[in-house]
């Protein structure tokens, strides 16, 4: 019956400790409990409890108000926890010293120290296993609570960080986003929401990060969307595996790069305008003085030929002129077509005509090749014969003088596409980098090649063509190799 009444109160103890357990929510609150409970046992004055804040250093954490030793005084018992590691209890002058020490795999890292006024070796004799199974059950209740608040802190630094990269991420300028390999967004910062990117965009953006999935690298990217260029840049991050995008709108940069590159070409055209002009004039000059100062003395045939001259060099300026006046057209899109129907055939003979003296003096062959008796077109008839001409003159200007044989020709048959004729300009002359491609019909721009600055030209021929093809809804074919030759191709519709 004895027994009986001892398990009866030792699972009163383990029911009231644990109530008193369930409400702690920090390291003091368990020693509050624990000593409400001993109170119970015993008559405990006053309490303090000590706690390891290093490897090897002690500090208090509570002490009430009349506990009678001083933390100097406590070192020593700290010590002998250390070293029993269990509950003991220590004659003082007056009354007992309790300790209970709490371990962490099996190591001490706090002691509770209680001043008892009663003699505690009764209570021992019948509840030495409550005190033992108090200390073991405050333990796990310390550790638990320490674990906690390791995580609360963890959990604050990291959302600490978080805010930290956060408002990082939303100082940048450049538009951030996360994802994933499902192409699913999983982090943006304000400049990518702010940009608030259309389809175009987001679909280039889904490529990049495809593509860094397949290839596990970096890739970048510059591209022109709607007027605005953009660059794109990607990081593969891991645990988990996401890629980073960094978007940029640098329209201003690249305007400014155009600026400056128009700058440069404006001066160049000037200089090869200025020298465009000065010889046409400085011939029509010479000619037009010797004609004064010896016209008694000129025989009719020589005042012919100077005449004759003045004349050739005054129709190369009109051009000259002209195509300043189509440069402006462009400029200013104000050229309008006259639409008419016409016999391309025709327009090639006579281009052939008016290239006879510039063949001789390149030295190159011209041909006319075509199954048609006539292919008759709808379109701008002098406009077209500008086209022509200039491909054609462009073939002969930049033949291969290092090749015994030197050629252009012009085919014009049936079109792939049914209802039109394709008109081609072909030559086996120095050809064009694959690099210029794109740049060709550029306006001012001339292919950089140890002929530039020995052929005529203000670099505009091409770009007026495709202008003037653009407004007849002809696409341009392009064909190049360099040191083989070039093919320039357009189709018009037939007329009705």
């Amino acid at each position: 019956m004895q027994s009986e009444t001892a398990i009866d109160r030792f699972l009163t103890i383990v029911s009231s400790f644990s109530r008193e357990l369930n409400t702690a929510r920090k390291t003091l609150d368990v020693y509050h409990a624990i000593v409400k409970v001993l109170r119970r046992f015993f008559d405990i004055h006053s309490f303090c409890v000590l706690e390891q804040n290093a490897q090897t250093d002690w500090s208090t954490i509570w002490s009430d108000s009349g506990f009678p030793l001083s933390f100097e005084e406590l070192l020593p018992f700290v010590e002998l926890a250390k070293e029993r590691r269990s509950f003991s209890f220590y004659p003082l002058d007056e009354g007992h010293l309790l300790i209970l020490p709490t371990l962490k795999a099996g190591r001490v890292v706090s002691v509770l120290m209680g001043y008892l006024l009663n003699d505690p070796e009764e209570f021992l004799r019948e509840n030495e296993s409550v005190l033992g199974f108090i200390m073991f059950f405050s333990g796990l209740v310390l550790e638990n609570l320490r674990l906690y608040q390791e995580v609360l802190d963890s959990a604050t630094v990291q959302e600490g960080l978080k805010k930290y990269f956060q408002t990082m991420l939303d100082s940048m300028d450049e538009a951030i986003s996360v994802w994933d390999e499902s192409q699913r967004l999983v982090f943006t910062n304000q400049s990518y929401i702010r940009s608030d990117p259309n389809e175009k965009v987001v679909g280039i953006i889904k490529n990049l990060v495809t593509q860094s999935y397949e290839d596990r690298n970096r890739n970048s990217l510059e591209k022109e969307i709607e007027g605005h260029f953009y660059s794109f840049g990607t990081v593969l991050l891991g645990s988990p595996d996401q890629v980073l995008v960094s978007m940029e709108d640098i329209s201003n940069t690249k305007e400014l790069e155009r600026i400056k590159k128009l700058d440069q070409i404006r001066t160049e055209f000037v200089s090869n305008i200025s020298h465009e002009f000065r010889t046409p004039l400085a011939a029509i000059k010479a000619y037009a003085e010797t004609i004064r100062d010896s016209f008694s003395s000129l025989d009719e045939e020589t005042g012919q030929q100077f005449m004759m001259t003045i004349l050739e060099q005054s129709d190369h300026l009109e051009e000259l002129l002209n195509r300043l006046l189509d440069f402006s057209k462009l400029e200013n899109h104000t050229m309008h077509l006259e639409l008419e129907n016409f016999d391309l055939i025709e327009q090639v003979r006579e281009v052939e005509q008016n290239i006879q003296k510039m063949l001789e003096m390149y030295e190159v062959s011209f041909s006319i090749e075509t199954d048609l008796a006539k292919a008759v077109v709808s379109g701008d008839r002098k406009r077209i014969n500008q086209v022509i001409f200039n491909f054609v003159t462009n073939a002969i200007k930049y033949r291969d003088a290092e090749k015994p044989e030197r050629w252009a020709k012009v085919s014009i048959e049936e079109s792939e596409e049914e209802g039109k004729v394709t008109l081609s300009v072909i030559d086996n002359g120095i050809g064009i980098p694959q690099e210029c491609m794109d740049k060709v019909f550029e306006k001012f721009y001339r292919v950089d090649t140890s002929l530039t600055y020995t052929v005529e030209g203000t670099g505009l021929g091409l770009a007026v063509s495709k202008e003037i093809l653009d407004k007849h809804h002809a696409l341009i074919m392009v064909k190049s190799e360099e040191g083989k030759g070039s093919s320039f191709s357009f189709s018009l519709p037939k007329a009705e």
